[in-house]
């Protein structure tokens, strides 16, 4: 490897991270035209949704940055109108708009549509004085596209099972932040869903159907074959089982905080619940076991789909233990020279930067020790590495 990316080293992680890959890398994903966002040029919405959300979040790492004001002041003038208008070109770009169908989608895929209607309920969380005509496309398209997406579980379910793990995984995502935030929203749409009277239920059974398609991953112990062996079990491949992971990780705190009325403490749904807690601690071993130097498959947007996950559970559920070699030597290889240009983007590629960029805010946000300067990191992570090998 080149050396420390992390430079200059008298400040903390998060404010290097924040300055010096975040904010570049913000800037480069709004070099669309017509006060867009980049990915708009490519026709892509799905892009597009990803980039809103990460110019939302980074939006809020310049606020606690404390940037220069008037720079600050500038770029949320340039973000926030960028945000805007992208959200405007994400709903013409809808299919079915026409006012006599209930249902819409984006290009009748389940995963673009779950991801573009999660950037939209960013928007309406985030801009509480916006427009009412805009603010009321938005509710409905949420509507119409949660609708959309409701037929097509009750397909896989009930008939033919055609989805992957990760659209299945953003519909439960999707559902799961909705009736978090916006709970009135959520039972008005699935009421009027074959699911109506049963909102809680519909979520319990995403869940049921992604535990049910899991399989098992290869050993990933040193133990002679014949010994207990620990097993894992996952989606098959790296980014579909982080994304599942991330998935169930949601929704597991959300029913564990809030109980549903109860619905948690059916002996079946105790049953999912324990299914889940399970997985998620086999399959955070193996990422622990089969990271290679700092990688995870055979892609970069393995490894960043892998470290979004990985981070994001260790930080909300207290029965996932990171290893801190693992997550800083992942952060360490996103991060090198030879990957990240000068522009800020990853190796120049919008579809590599969109799952980047989106490592970043876990590490910024989410990872404890980014808050410690990086020489006490080095310290800290070659101890977790000592005792990854076994040498403490």
């Amino acid at each position: 490897m080149t050396q420390s990316p992390f430079i200059p080293v008298d400040k903390p992680l998060k404010t290097i991270l924040a300055e010096k890959f975040i904010l570049p890398l913000a800037k480069w994903m709004t070099l669309g035209t017509n006060d867009l966002v980049m990915g708009t040029i490519g026709n892509s919405v799905w892009e597009s949704a990803f980039t809103i959300m990460f110019l939302i979040e980074t939006i809020d790492v310049m606020k606690k940055e404390q940037l220069d004001k008037r720079q600050f002041a500038d770029l949320k003038v340039d973000f926030d109108t960028r945000i805007l208008k992208t959200t405007k070109w994400l709903l013409s770009k809808s299919t079915d708009r026409t006012e006599n169908t209930e249902f819409l989608s984006w290009d009748g895929l389940t995963w673009d549509t779950s991801v573009v209607l999660r950037s939209l309920l960013h928007v309406l969380r985030s801009y509480k004085e916006l427009d009412e005509k805009l603010a009321a496309d938005i509710e409905r398209s949420i509507a119409r596209g949660i609708s959309w997406l409701i037929t097509e579980f009750d397909e896989w379910r009930t008939r033919s099972y055609t989805a992957g793990p990760q659209d299945v995984a953003e519909v439960l995502i999707l559902l799961t932040e909705l009736s978090k935030k916006y709970p009135d929203l959520y039972k008005k749409i699935v009421d009027s869903s074959s699911w109506k009277g049963k909102e809680t239920q519909l979520k319990w059974e995403i869940a049921k159907l992604l535990i049910q398609t899991r399989s098992e991953a290869i050993s990933f112990s040193t133990a002679e074959i014949g010994k207990d062996r620990p097993i894992a079990l996952w989606w098959g491949e790296f980014f579909g089982t982080a994304e599942v992971l991330e998935a169930l990780g949601v929704f597991y705190q959300h029913q564990i905080g809030t109980r549903d009325d109860d619905y948690a403490t059916l002996e079946p749904n105790k049953i999912i619940l324990q299914a889940i807690r399970e997985t998620l601690i086999q399959a955070t071993l193996y990422f622990d076991f089969t990271q290679n130097e700092g990688t995870w498959g055979s892609a970069v947007t393995d490894t960043a789909r892998v470290a979004i996950t990985y981070v994001n559970l260790a930080s909300t559920l207290s029965f996932i233990q990171p290893n801190d070699f693992v997550v800083f030597t992942s952060l360490r290889w996103l991060c090198a020279d030879s990957q990240v240009m000068s522009d800020g983007s990853f190796l120049h590629s919008l579809f590599l930067s969109v799952y980047y960029s989106h490592a970043l805010l876990a590490y910024y946000s989410r990872w404890e020790l980014s808050e410690m300067f990086p020489i006490d990191i080095y310290d800290k992570v070659l101890s977790s590495a000592m005792v990854k090998h076994g040498l403490k």
